[in-house]
C-alpha cells in the first residue's frame, strides 16, 4: 500500500477499497486509456490524493460527478462517502 494512502486517516476497509480500485484502473487503462497518467505513484498523487482534496466541501443528500471518464473524483468520495 502506498505510504499516502496508508497515512490517510480513515478506516483500514476504505483503504483497500482504493487500493482495488487504483488497480482495476491500472488494469483498464491499458485497454480503454482512461487516464494519460500511467504510473501508480503518480496516479496515487494527482487522483487520489486531488479527489480527496475537496472532501471538506462536498454536503449535501445528493452529489452529482458528471463526465468523469476514470471515475474521478466521483468512485473514491463514494469510497470515503459511502452513504
Amino acid at each position: 500500500m502506498h505510504k499516502a494512502i496508508k497515512n490517510l486517516e480513515i478506516p483500514e476497509a476504505q483503504k483497500q477499497l482504493i487500493e482495488r480500485y487504483l488497480a482495476l484502473l491500472i488494469k483498464w487503462n491499458g485497454a480503454y486509456n482512461l487516464t494519460a497518467i500511467k504510473n501508480y505513484n503518480d496516479m496515487v498523487v494527482k487522483h487520489v490524493l486531488d479527489s480527496l482534496s475537496i472532501k471538506d466541501y462536498v454536503n449535501g443528500d445528493f452529489i452529482l460527478d458528471v463526465g468523469t471518464g476514470a471515475g474521478l473524483p466521483g468512485l473514491i468520495l463514494a469510497i470515503i462517502f459511502p452513504d
